[in-house]
């Protein structure tokens, strides 16, 4: 089981690998996947994006929030706010757009003082400090989900994709951007 937000998740694995996330009573959850299957659907190539980066994540261990990373629904919104900020930047070719990606998030965003806001679809000024990464959930907008990150996590979050940037400006293939 995944305790590491507010709602209690049973992670389940069924036959063939397909991993499943259940939840009982998570309104706020199907509220969630209702509005970003909306925001994927209306993109080509969005959906690919996402999965990318979620498995780039996943891959450098800057994922999960039972390990006290960003979770998966953050990287989606991450993926969708750059798209929204971003929208002359076409998804593909999907290498292009990484670059832009990370560069956006680890270079050109100032973390402490700027949030992301998915709902407004423009930068948010921060009322009060806090962490490194500041995420504001679109259905549940008082809860910054870049607030579970310690200052450590938050570094090595940044760390990560400042180098996942600089490698892909290097022509590296994604196979050693992921390694």
């Amino acid at each position: 089981a995944g305790l590491g937000g507010r709602m209690p998740v049973l992670e389940l694995e069924a036959p063939g690998g397909c991993r499943v996330d259940l939840t009982v009573g998570n309104e706020a959850g199907i509220a969630k996947t209702i509005l970003l299957a909306r925001v994927v659907a209306q993109c080509p190539g969005l959906a690919e994006a996402v999965v990318v980066v979620k498995e780039w994540a996943k891959l450098r261990g800057v994922v999960g929030q039972t390990k006290g990373y960003l979770s998966g629904y953050t990287w989606t919104l991450l993926v969708v706010f750059f798209h929204q900020v971003h929208p002359s930047v076409a998804v593909r070719p999907l290498r292009e757009w990484l670059k832009q990606f990370f560069g956006f998030y680890s270079i050109q965003m100032d973390w402490k003082q700027d949030a992301v806001s998915v709902r407004l679809g423009t930068l948010c000024r921060r009322s009060t400090p806090g962490s490194m990464f500041a995420v504001e959930d679109p259905i549940e907008p008082g809860w910054d989900l870049g607030a579970l990150l310690s200052e450590d996590r938050a570094q090595k979050t940044r760390q990560e994709m400042l180098q996942a940037g600089e490698l892909l400006r290097q022509g590296c293939d994604w196979p050693s951007v992921c390694g």
